[in-house]
């Protein structure tokens, strides 16, 4: 289902004729966001070095994509973790700020992880940032590079804190895991947690959405912004889903054990969203039944 508010802020950005460089485009989201977008120049890259100032130039939006994903694996190397979220990002606004395109909107792809695990929901932008993980704190560190960015040298810098995203062509994160379990189960699996840790999980669509009102109503001045849908939804209840839809039958149970880096609940605050006219597109219901669907289709 598509939202027809959505298409018309789409139809409206491409009559702006902006030119949007994404930026990280092999990825889930970079590719996801490419084949959703409606603009009137979509420029794609994935090494920094193609990157000049002759199509800074001529840019209105960089949507930078690119970044390490992986909570566990910032534990295991957080060198690696630091330089794909956190050094890269300021490689890219050194870029920026070395062009002389002062008009330039450039979008950072913040998490959730940066709240780490929170006591009180729903979380707001002004909510403490207490990250759990290496992960967490090199989300923290871009944000405060694309403030920094914005206070001291001009630039129009937006932080987009993407809660748990997910959508069809996803090969990760808990509805691909889940779904892996399931196929190579003997019919019961064990999970993480004890299922009562709840996300607030928003579907591709719904993302691509939220970014449009974002370019079109954010201050760009090195805020940060949440991109969820305000809903808190337990692991529990997303496996339930998995035993209705699936068609591989199993049993399941949890642990009792939480994995360094993951956090507990989230709930997000979307009030700015809201306000600027966003209307959830894709249910949890009907977004994880098409994603099982697809995923069975693709195994």
């Amino acid at each position: 289902m598509t939202n027809p508010k959505f298409r018309v802020e789409c139809t409206l950005m491409s009559q702006l004729r902006n030119r949007i460089l994404i930026f990280g485009h092999q990825g889930y989201l970079g590719s996801s966001i490419q084949s959703r977008l409606l603009a009137d120049d979509i420029l794609v890259y994935n090494n920094i070095n193609e990157i000049t100032k002759e199509i800074i130039s001529k840019i209105d939006v960089f949507i930078n994509c690119a970044g390490a994903s992986n909570v566990s694996a910032s534990f295991i190397d957080p060198s690696i973790d630091f330089h794909k979220n956190a050094t890269l990002v300021q490689l890219l606004l050194e870029k920026i700020r070395l062009s002389g395109n002062q008009n330039i909107r450039f979008i950072n792809f913040s998490s959730a992880a940066v709240y780490g695990s929170p006591k009180n929901l729903p979380i707001n932008e002004n909510s403490i940032t207490n990250p759990i993980s290496p992960y967490g704190f090199h989300k923290m560190i871009a944000e405060r590079i694309c403030s920094e960015y914005s206070k001291f040298f001009g630039l129009n810098t937006l932080s987009l804190r993407i809660f748990s995203a997910y959508g069809l062509g996803q090969r990760k994160m808990l509805l691909w895991d889940l779904h892996q379990k399931i196929l190579n189960s003997d019919g019961k699996i064990i999970l993480f947690g004890t299922g009562e840790e709840s996300r607030d999980f928003i579907h591709i669509d719904d993302i691509v959405q939220q970014i449009v009102l974002a370019i079109d109503n954010a201050d760009f001045k090195g805020e940060a912004i949440n991109v969820a849908n305000g809903l808190e939804v337990r692991i529990r209840d997303i496996v339930e889903m998995y035993k209705k839809i699936h068609s591989i039958p199993f049993k399941y149970s949890f642990n009792g054990l939480n994995r360094p880096g993951d956090p507990l609940n989230w709930c997000a605050d979307i009030s700015k969203m809201n306000d600027w006219g966003y209307s959830q597109a894709v249910s949890i219901q009907n977004g994880v039944e098409s994603y099982i669907k697809w995923a069975i289709a693709n195994k």
